[in-house]
């Protein structure tokens, strides 16, 4: 089974540093900063954002737990 691409392991390949990868994901550097640990409260709009910023490497369904 293919294992699903973190929000982390998306920013450690990325190459930019935080406040660029946070702009790119429509998000705060706090917020990028928290979900990056623990993503449980994440919005559902907010995961789909970063799923489309991330060209689909980062799955919504993975960000809010849906899929393991």
């Amino acid at each position: 089974m293919k294992k699903h691409m973190t929000l982390d392991e998306w920013c450690e390949q990325d190459g930019r540093g935080p406040s660029a990868q946070a702009k790119a994901l429509g998000i705060s550097r706090a917020t990028l900063w928290r979900l990056r640990g623990d993503s449980h409260d994440l919005l559902p709009d907010t995961a789909r954002r970063i799923e489309l910023a991330t060209a689909g490497k980062v799955k919504a369904s993975v960000l809010l737990g849906v899929v393991a």
